[in-house]
């Protein structure tokens, strides 16, 4: 199939067909003494966690009624547990003895746990056929959460930062799903089709620099494959995720500046944006960085901040050409980068299997 009809194939299928999804990531959980992998996802930036096997590694016994779509989940219970129970709850003895049971449904915020009725500000949801419950629902059924950085901890005291844990989670779970060369996501784990499909100029100029690519690592390099940027996919992303600058605009910037990294400044100063340079002393006045890596965070993090943020002192707006007014004197500056960028883009949708 010719490159262009595969991209135009692939537009319509996004007009029609395309749905938001999250970024899935295999979590090491430590559930009290013993150790599991849960899938989580990520998305408008709650954290879910895959619900059978954690519920199951917490001694319930699962049951789903396809036609009702409730999930049950049963387990017996200690004698301290009930204690705790009906010191809360009246009529709890109208429960079981030894019975601890959780209900809900897909697509609803309600759960019940025993006599409790609990409303969550996420629903539980499925993803690729998988029941998820939102990382909220823990702490609402007693349960503490901890994060290391590498592995969740749930143990049964209550912990008190829970939203401190959401949010360190939900950045490592897309750092580390879109940093991995080796993880490609699929078209449909774009978070905007707009961006996904770009089908002319005007849109690339008129979009907002601030909005993140969801492009990967893996899509990247293979946009740069051949070049002295083959490698630096990751450093572009992580550039998007910590400062909240377009991926692909920070690299199609850095590939116009230094000629997709083998201009000199690039190749002896590790600078890729002639960073420092000015009209009459580029060489000279372009700073020097450790790496391609230092380079790409240190000027993604100053674009962020001072062209990109109301409060930036080159602030002129969000989009190509108002950056172009204050970033370079030449105007065709802006067509020029919003060239690159489609063909980084033409490049994710060529790399990505199955279109």
């Amino acid at each position: 199939m010719r490159p262009m009809s595969k991209i135009i194939i692939f537009s319509l299928l996004l007009t029609f067909l395309w749905a938001p999804r999250a970024y899935g990531y295999d979590l090491p959980v430590r559930v009290e003494s013993h150790d599991i992998v849960l899938t989580a996802i990520v998305e408008d930036g709650k954290v879910y966690l895959q619900l059978r096997p954690y519920l199951e590694s917490e001694g319930y016994k699962i049951s789903f009624d396809s036609v009702t779509g409730v999930i049950t989940a049963v387990k017996k219970s200690s004698s301290s547990d009930r204690a705790n129970i009906r010191s809360t709850f009246e009529n709890v003895d109208a429960l079981p003895e030894s019975v601890d049971v959780i209900t809900m449904i897909a697509g609803s915020p309600f759960v019940a746990h025993n006599m409790e009725h609990l409303v969550l500000n996420s629903p539980i949801r499925s993803y690729d056929n998988m029941s998820m419950m939102p990382l909220e629902l823990l702490p609402k059924l007693n349960q503490g959460v901890q994060f290391d950085g590498t592995r969740l901890n749930i143990t049964s005291s209550p912990s008190s930062d829970f939203q401190t844990v959401e949010a360190s989670l939900a950045n490592q779970i897309q750092f580390n799903g879109r940093l991995n060369d080796e993880h490609i996501v699929s078209w449909e784990n774009r978070i905007d089709a707009s961006q996904a499909a770009w089908m002319d100029q005007n849109a690339v100029l008129g979009m907002n620099l601030t909005s993140p690519s969801a492009i990967t690592a893996y899509e990247l390099n293979c946009g740069f494959a051949g070049t002295p940027l083959a490698g630096s996919g990751a450093a572009f992303v992580k550039a998007e995720i910590d400062h909240g600058v377009n991926a692909v605009f920070l690299a199609a910037l850095a590939a116009h500046e230094s000629a997709y990294g083998s201009s000199s400044i690039a190749q002896n100063k590790n600078n890729l944006f002639g960073w420092g340079a000015s009209d009459g002393n580029a060489y000279g006045g372009a700073k020097s960085f450790s790496s391609f890596e230092e380079c790409i965070n240190v000027v993604g993090a100053a674009i962020a901040s001072e062209y990109l943020s109301p409060s930036g002192r080159y602030y002129s707006g969000t989009c190509l050409p108002a950056v172009n007014s204050i970033y370079c004197t030449t105007p065709e500056w802006s067509y020029d980068v919003s060239n690159i960028m489609l063909k980084i883009n033409l490049a994710a949708v060529e790399s990505t299997p199955g279109i």
